[in-house]
């Protein structure tokens, strides 16, 4: 198994995989951190904003954001340089990077340092002459450096490698998504087929970087990509019914058909255009960190922390649930119906997912229009005088006419959370009441006591 950052000793346990932290100035609580510790997270890779070159000088140095240590976890600060091919082009340019960043880690008093930058090929040999200037003025802390996927087969690679004391090659994102034949899953089975396997001859310690989140991507009428979405919602892509699924998901990757002009957010979309839904496969990272560690890699790297405000990305639990499972185990990674309970609180009922995988997105696929998953209650709709979804994604009238049961709808859940209804007021109740979510088990469960 190989799951953790850095070297281990045999009969060691390896560490859990280290988490890049994106687009957050703002600190962990006190419930975040402690969670991560819960989970073995030991270390966050944290992004502190964009360095762009001007001249010879950088500009952005005084936007960057500072995180404040966190007890039990250490933080390495990832600086990013603008992503334009000319950021490069000017070497006279290094000096000031380096003195730069060098203050930066004497103001941090941080180990390692780490820099992102998404170097055209053709600059690599240019790109190490940078990163030999800032490795020399940082030191004696370490220079950690993210890297393209297919660098391996680019001239100067190795002389790149040896600038740096860590690289950590992203492995998703490889396929640009602006034509229909060119799109691919964020995460593909050719990537950990192909891709990962060049890495086994890098001469210098590296961490695979995988996927963890979540892109929705608008297409027109003729399949181009037009850019992707901030701001989404699962129930609404599983749930509206002006979307239909156009290709079925597979590797991550969903196809939906806009029925009619709709909107995404706050991104509208036109009649017959499309969202292209992907998220990281959790099977295929398993696959993936299994073959970066036969490889030689030292470790994987989750892009990204999930947020609890967003519905991007696997939970934690559910990706070192993923990644720990040897090559020979064999798991269904969906939860168990006895991961779940339903409590009566405050006259509402309340959906808590104790278990350590997630409720996945659910779409419709060619076998069944079913899309979601369902809470079923055993009574009759007649039975309340009142019952509002609140948390949930409404209430499935046209099953409730069939089954004779109320049923509350939702798209997913994570690991540790929980949903709750709107208030509900009994017409009779019942002395026992019964739930289940059907696409897991048909077997009826008892809801806790009433709180």
């Amino acid at each position: 198994m190989c799951t953790g950052a850095g070297p281990v000793d045999a009969g060691q346990t390896p560490p859990p995989p280290a988490w890049w932290v994106w687009n957050r100035p703002i600190p962990l609580n006190a419930e975040e951190a402690a969670g991560l510790r819960k989970h073995g997270v030991r270390e966050l890779q944290w992004n502190l904003g964009t360095l762009a070159r001007k001249g010879t000088q950088w500009t952005g140095a005084d936007k960057l954001y500072l995180p404040s240590p966190v007890e039990g976890l250490t933080i390495t600060p990832v600086v990013r340089l603008h992503h334009a091919a000319t950021t490069m082009s000017e070497p006279t340019a290094d000096e000031a990077l380096a003195e730069l960043l060098a203050r930066l880690c004497g103001r941090l008093r941080c180990e390692t340092l780490q820099l992102d930058y998404d170097c055209p090929d053709r600059l690599l040999p240019r790109y190490a002459e940078a990163l030999k200037k800032v490795r020399q003025h940082i030191a004696p802390v370490r220079l950690s450096v993210t890297a393209l996927a297919g660098w391996p087969r680019v001239a100067g690679f190795k002389e790149w490698c040896a600038q740096a004391d860590e690289v950590l090659p992203m492995f998703y994102d490889l396929e640009s998504d602006a034509n229909a034949e060119r799109r691919a899953p964020l995460l593909s089975e050719a990537t950990v087929r192909d891709q990962i396997p060049l890495w086994a001859g890098c001469p210098t310690p590296w961490r695979a970087g995988l996927p963890n989140f979540t892109r929705v991507t608008v297409l027109d009428a003729q399949d181009k990509a037009l850019g992707h979405v901030d701001t989404w919602r699962w129930e609404t892509l599983i749930y509206d019914p002006a979307w239909e699924v156009r290709q079925p998901t597979s590797q991550g990757m969903t196809e939906l058909r806009a029925r009619s002009a709709t909107t995404v957010g706050r991104t509208p979309v036109v009649e017959g255009g499309g969202l292209l839904v992907r998220w990281p496969d959790a099977e295929l990272l398993r696959a993936a960190s299994q073959a970066a560690c036969a490889a030689g890699a030292e470790g994987v790297i989750l892009f990204k922390l999930p947020q609890a405000d967003s519905p991007s990305g696997w939970s934690v639990p559910t990706v070192l649930g993923a990644l720990s499972l040897d090559q020979e185990e064999e798991k269904d990674l969906l939860p168990k119906i006895e991961d779940f309970r339903l409590l009566q609180k405050d006259s509402r009922f309340v959906l808590i997912h104790e278990g350590g995988i997630d409720l996945p997105p659910r779409f419709a696929s060619p076998s069944s229009t079913d899309a979601g998953w369902t809470l079923e209650l055993d009574l009759a709709p007649a039975a309340f005088v009142e019952l509002a979804a609140g948390e949930f994604s409404g209430r499935d009238t046209a099953n409730e006419k069939q089954t004779g049961q109320v049923t509350l709808r939702l798209p997913h859940l994570r690991s540790g959370s929980s949903l709750s209804s709107g208030y509900f007021q009994y017409l009779k109740p019942s002395a026992v009441l019964r739930w289940r979510i059907p696409q897991l088990s048909s077997v009826w469960q008892p809801a806790a006591p009433s709180l």
